[in-house]
């Protein structure tokens, strides 16, 4: 799947826009799976690590999992009130701690659950994470994209993806929307170059 994905990129990008397929042919075959951890987990890592650096939301889910483990309880129970002060002293905000509560009890009420979301499209999934407090389009689009496995899906709300299209169309005469939009239906693979262009510094070396 991967490589036939690749080469359809590589075929999209040729004619038109050469500083993608540059990237594309640099980064080569990048793989999308959907995730095998539980739900509730993943959607919690999420918002910890909104608005952070990779290095810091790692150091906190850290500090969570370490709570987790000297709670003696899943992490699912932890996510409660009376769980606020140990979440708190990870160093998540008051606001995250609120989202994981929100969160807690949208599993309970059967507001979301794991087979719903696993059997969901996209804009299924943007209603029904979106509706949890705290978690709003930028959260839906990375578990479409990171849990879900979804191909076709460009989050407008990431900024690393906003600054590596500003990057791919600067000096050439193509407007970034051009380039999101010739991609479908594999959009979400194009996130994934773009995200891992900058990561590598290879969108910073490509000519201007």
């Amino acid at each position: 799947m991967s490589q036939r994905v690749h080469q359809t990129l590589l075929d999209i990008s040729r004619d038109r826009f050469g500083n993608v397929h540059s990237l594309i042919q640099e980064n080569g075959p990048l793989s999308l799976e959907a995730h095998r951890a539980e739900l509730f987990e993943y959607m919690a890592k999420t918002v910890a690590g909104q608005q952070l650096s990779a290095a810091a939301a790692r150091t906190i889910w850290s500090r969570v999992k370490t709570a987790v483990s000297e709670s003696g309880y899943p992490l699912i129970e932890l996510c409660c009130e009376s769980g606020f002060p140990a979440l708190r002293s990870c160093g998540l905000s008051g606001n995250k701690v609120k989202a994981l509560i929100h969160l807690r009890q949208s599993f309970a009420d059967g507001s979301i659950s794991e087979a719903q979301i696993r059997a969901a499209e996209y804009e299924d999934v943007i209603r029904i994470v979106s509706s949890i407090w705290g978690f709003g389009g930028w959260s839906a689009d990375m578990i479409a994209i990171f849990y879900c496995g979804l191909p076709d899906v460009w989050s407008e709300g990431d900024s690393s993806l906003q600054k590596g299209l500003k990057m791919l169309s600067d000096g050439v005469s193509i407007e970034a929307s051009e380039i999101t939009a010739d991609f479908s239906p594999y959009r979400s693979y194009l996130a994934l170059h773009v995200w891992k262009g900058i990561d590598d510094g290879v969108l910073a070396q490509l000519p201007k």
